[in-house]
């Protein structure tokens, strides 16, 4: 399933592809029972869960493309949850990207800086 995109200034190259710097909008992607949406500023990221008829889990990823290194936060919610991740920085150096799950079938997008 390829991420839904509204950008600003930019398009999805595509799935666990990679955009471009200055990045800003909104990307959603789903599993079965889940929806969740990578929420892009000039410079901050995060990542909003909805979780609807199953166990929901929701991961934002940063990268360091100077130094390969890379972080993450993931979130879990059951039947009826929502939720949102913490803030991850992106920039022309730092990129961030989601993977949604419901446990059997899973989702990702591109990298955005």
């Amino acid at each position: 399933m390829i991420a839904a995109a509204s950008l600003a200034g930019i398009s999805v190259v595509g799935v666990s592809g990679t955009a471009h710097a200055g990045t800003t909008g909104s990307v959603s992607i789903s599993v079965p029972g889940c929806i969740g949406h990578l929420n892009l500023s000039s410079n901050w990221a995060y990542g909003h869960l909805d979780s609807y008829t199953t166990t929901c889990w929701l991961t934002i990823f940063q990268r360091n493309d100077q130094t390969g290194g890379q972080t993450s936060q993931t979130i879990s919610y059951g039947p009826g949850g929502r939720g949102d991740t913490g803030q991850f920085y992106h920039d022309s150096i730092h990129a961030v990207a989601m993977a949604i799950s419901n446990g059997s079938q899973s989702n990702s997008t591109a990298w955005y800086h």
